[in-house]
């Protein structure tokens, strides 16, 4: 494999010729080691490339050009470099090293780990490669393992403060924060430029909540490293945490101070307040930033993704087409142009751009996530299943976890929803959604302890976010303790005036504690204060439906609808009130507007079906069915009444067998679903079968006359008169109607 890795390469490089190969190659090597060291990568990669281009089996020229790639971060040509050095320099360990920690970066443990072993048996007292094995264990929570590796490490090298640094990060985890505390500080002495040993020691103090240590942590960092990024933003990262967002943004404008204006930095400031939440000042720096450097499609992209995050579509589309326009295959810009028609319903769209752009990047984790996303808000959940797995494959993608722990929570796989959660959380700590589907999971399965628990973390992590609020008032509900619950829902609704989860769960909490006019005020409160709510109106709707006032229900569900036509809810409600009436026409029109916005709806789509069956139009019913089944292949009800259907007509008897027979196996103790199964079995004839099935509704049914009259049809087909007359005589006793009615006494008549 290797000599074909220097083979593809070389056709990159192409060929050299000269009298004198050798000194040509290294004038070669000398100019790109030149153009290294003054930064210029590019002008020493094309370097590297002529020495190649002399000589294809220069171990030294692949691994210049190796660290060429590896400044320009293209790791993936880094990587086949590298490999070519170490196929045709076995022992060369810097070669080993740095293969190992690129492979270690992509998560690629095994291989990072199969580096480290081959470089302790060139040389076992090498400090790099005891670094690089105690990495793979630490990634690993192999923290036995990271001690000796790190242990090991602070012996060969005693004055190397990384491996106290390092060590000390896996006593954090193990809990051994003393220890922990006194080699970040033995770090410090030995080398007080060690940013990661600020960043972590001032992590540690945060873990024990002694925050004034903490920060006094970094700003001697910043003391001793004036023009030290990472410390000035972990510092305004405690500092806004705590409410102090004007000192802050003090330490943001010293940092600007220390390092000078910059477009760069003002996107990395701009990232800073993206991360916590405030997207008027995230926007300003990205704009302070395009000022500085107006053709930047990276501040471009911030500014879309702030818009993104925010739900202003409207918006990331016109920056997000800026963008495009100065780089159209910039895959950042391609990808937030997916997830715009993702937001916009485009889903088409965005999965056939975003095939294109996973043929162009098959490793992009980011990728496969919005893909996933778009098969999802497509109800295709086994291939967005599939895209979200392929996007964590490869790398610790915290959100492709959180969806994956989402999307299962949605199926009812609450332990693969925790776990996924669980994987989130331990990708990105700080992660308040994860917390969230984790405390989700927890309220289903009946532990609104362990769920509260999530939900306050959620919260210390993002208190303004309000359905972090919703959440826990649901833990304060299921614990019966309402005061608390009430609180959290009214706290939700003042950071968000018009949080339709927040106003719902309020008015059911009224509702469910006995105090339904409570309810009904809090929800007339709503909308005195904003008329406009559809949500508001189609809860109080909802509310009057379940107190039989159908005539005021009704004029809450037109009025959502025509002060948000584009509100599906609306049209749902009122259709159901007309069935509940049964104006059956008025609620076909009602749920035909609703499916005219939202094809997909199974449920609203197998309603339709059942009134277009009790109508007679059975291909009308047959296609509602049909649709429902497309939107969601396991709804019991579409399958079970698509086989009675295809039975009725005495069509497709295979299918509606086929179909009757899913229904059954999802929905086991439907008696109406075990009837349309028999029904099935009956039609093709097959008595014996249809028999067993029919006695079986009627046993758990014997008021229903319909069963009686199948079971004695079935009887009689099996050539059983006695007893099919005697369930024919019972279902006439029981009122069978129609022309089932007719059909049993005409029966009942030729037996005589």
């Amino acid at each position: 494999m290797a000599a074909g890795l220097i083979g593809v390469l070389v056709l990159v490089l192409g060929a050299g010729c000269s009298r004198d190969p050798e000194a040509r190659k290294q004038r070669y090597l000398e100019s790109g080691e030149r153009y290294l060291q003054k930064g210029q990568y590019r002008e020493a990669q094309l370097q590297f490339r002529n020495a190649l281009g002399v000589d294809n089996h220069f171990a030294e020229g692949y691994y210049q050009f190796a660290r060429s790639c590896i400044a320009l971060q293209q790791w993936e040509i880094a990587v086949k470099a590298l490999e070519n050095v170490v196929t045709l320099a076995p022992k060369r360990v810097d070669a080993r090293l740095a293969l190992g920690q690129i492979l270690l970066s992509a998560r690629q443990l095994a291989d990072a780990e199969q580096e480290a072993y081959a470089i302790l048996e060139i040389d076992p007292r090498l400090p790099g490669a005891h670094e690089l094995m105690g990495a793979v264990a630490f990634l690993r929570q192999d923290y036995r393992h990271a001690v000796d590796s790190y242990t090991t490490l602070i012996d060969l090298a005693p004055d190397d403060a990384v491996g106290y640094a390092n060590l000390a990060l896996v006593e954090i985890a193990i809990g051994r924060r003393d220890a922990a505390e006194s080699h970040l500080q033995q770090a410090l002495q030995l080398n007080p430029k060690l940013l990661t040993a600020y960043t972590n020691l001032s992590s540690l103090y945060g873990l024990e909540n002694r925050l004034p240590r903490s920060q006094e942590v970094l700003q001697e960092g910043i003391r001793q490293n004036p023009d030290a990024e990472d410390l000035y933003l972990a510092l305004a990262g405690i500092l806004y945490a705590q409410g102090s967002r004007d000192e802050a943004a003090h330490w943001l404008q010293s940092l600007r101070a220390a390092r000078g204006d910059s477009a760069t930095l003002a996107g990395t400031i701009g990232d800073f307040y993206a991360v916590h939440n405030n997207p008027e000042r995230a926007v300003a720096e990205y704009r302070h930033g395009l000022s500085l450097d107006p053709a930047s499609v990276a501040l471009r992209n911030g500014i879309a993704e702030v818009f993104l995050e925010n739900g202003r579509t409207a918006e990331a589309t016109g920056v997000n087409g800026e963008a495009l326009q100065r780089d159209p295959h910039d895959p950042t810009a391609r990808l937030q142009r997916a997830r715009i028609w993702v937001g916009q319903g485009k889903i088409n769209e965005a999965i056939a751009d975003l095939q294109l752009q996973i043929a162009d990047a098959p490793d992009s984790a980011a990728t496969h996530y919005v893909l996933g996303i778009a098969y999802l808000q497509g109800g295709q959940s086994d291939l967005a299943n599939a895209e979200l797995q392929e996007a964590v494959r490869s790398s610790d993608f915290a959100p492709a976890w959180r969806s994956l722990a989402a999307l299962h929570l949605d199926l009812g796989n609450l332990q693969l929803a925790r776990e996924y959660a669980a994987h989130a959380l331990k990708t990105a700590p700080g992660y308040d959604s994860a917390h969230l589907v984790l405390g989700l999971a927890m309220l289903r399965q009946g532990d609104p302890a362990g769920a509260r628990q999530q939900f306050v973390q959620a919260l210390q992590i993002a208190p303004g976010n309000a359905f972090n609020h919703v959440s826990l008032g649901e833990t304060y509900a299921a614990e019966k303790n309402v005061a608390a619950a009430e609180k959290e829902y009214e706290t939700a609704l003042k950071l968000d005036p018009r949080s339709a989860p927040a106003l719902e769960e309020l008015a059911q909490l009224y509702a469910g504690s006995g105090h339904p006019e409570k309810s009904e005020a809090r929800l007339r409160q709503q909308l005195a204060a904003f008329p406009g709510d559809a949500h508001a109106h189609v809860v109080l709707g909802s509310l009057l439906v379940r107190k039989k006032n159908y005539p005021e229900a009704m004029l809450e569900f037109e009025q959502a609808a025509r002060v948000d036509p584009g509100y599906v809810p609306a049209y749902v409600q009122l259709g159901g009130v007309y069935r509940e009436l049964r104006r059956n026409d008025e609620a076909l029109a009602q749920f035909q507007k609703a499916l005219e916005l939202q094809p997909k709806l199974a449920v609203v789509q197998t309603v339709a079906g059942d009134i277009c069956l009790e109508k007679q139009d059975l291909d009308a019913a047959r296609r509602h069915y049909r649709q429902a089944l497309a939107a969601d292949p396991n709804l019991a009800a579409a399958a079970g009444n698509l086989a009675w259907v295809d039975a009725q007509q005495g069509t497709n008897l295979d299918e509606a067998l086929d179909l009757a027979r899913k229904a059954k196996q999802v929905a086991p103790e439907v008696d109406s679903i075990t009837d349309t199964l028999a029904w099935v079995h009956y039609k093709r004839n097959s008595y014996a079968v249809a028999v067993p099935l029919f006695r079986e509704c009627v046993r758990k049914e014997p008021a229903q006359p319909l069963y009686h009259y199948h079971l004695g049809l079935a009887l009689l087909g099996e050539g059983d008169k006695p007893s099919a007359r005697a369930e024919l005589l019972a279902a006439l006793h029981l009122h069978l109607a129609g022309s089932d009615a007719g059909q049993a006494q005409a029966i009942l008549q030729k037996m005589q």
